[in-house]
């Protein structure tokens, strides 16, 4: 059964000189949750003037899903939906996503994951090749305006703990950018980006 939530999200660039400073900090103060090496096939685009952003995932341990967040890019509230399927299925979905002719290209992230002692808050520490970022998150079934902005307050203190703040659209966009070019690639749907999609997961799952 798919699960709708409401996600509270930000995040924030870490220079990797500071990576392993604020790592052991998140660790005196967080419970570890998991270690996961992940592979998305991400695509974004516009339905009925609603931006969606989805992902097709699958990570080292053959969990496979379907992700879909429904809101602007760069926004801290989107709606999730969450899908669970099988690692065979994994194509298949591409395949009926590429036909939105959505932009979309493939990520490849290692990401270490930590769960609040006191409440239901996760950080993650994302890194991507030379490019490493923070994001906290708390998940809520809501659609109460000031409740969210709360949430989003909270989160925000919980970057500061660390010396961090959270980014804009201008920086969150920055930042995509840069992982485009430095990190990910672009999925056109073409014989030569599925091979290449399949020579991914082969190494994800050796």
């Amino acid at each position: 059964m798919s699960l709708i939530n409401r996600e509270i999200e930000l995040r924030s660039e870490i220079p990797l000189e500071k990576r392993e400073f604020i790592e052991r900090k998140i660790v005196s103060q967080f419970l570890s949750s998991s270690f996961d090496d992940r592979v998305s096939v991400l695509f974004l685009g516009i339905i009925n003037q609603i931006n969606f952003d989805i992902r097709v995932r699958a990570n080292s341990k053959r969990h496979a899903e379907v992700v879909l967040k429904r809101g602007d890019f760069h926004t801290h509230d989107r709606t999730e939906t969450i899908q669970q399927i099988k690692p065979e299925q994994f194509f298949g979905f591409v395949k009926i996503f590429n036909a939105l002719s959505f932009d979309s290209k493939v990520m490849r992230r290692q990401t270490k994951r930590f769960v609040s002692k006191s409440d239901n808050c996760e950080i993650a520490l994302v890194n991507a090749g030379p490019i490493s970022y923070i994001e906290v998150e708390r998940v809520i079934n809501t659609e109460d305006g000031k409740l969210i902005e709360w949430e989003r307050e909270q989160l925000g203190g919980i970057l500061g703990e660390f010396g961090l703040l959270p980014i804009d659209k201008d920086q969150f966009d920055d930042l995509c950018k840069r992982l485009t070019e430095k990190v990910d690639w672009i999925f056109t749907g073409s014989k030569n980006d599925y091979t290449r999609l399949e020579s991914e997961l082969k190494s994800l799952w050796q």
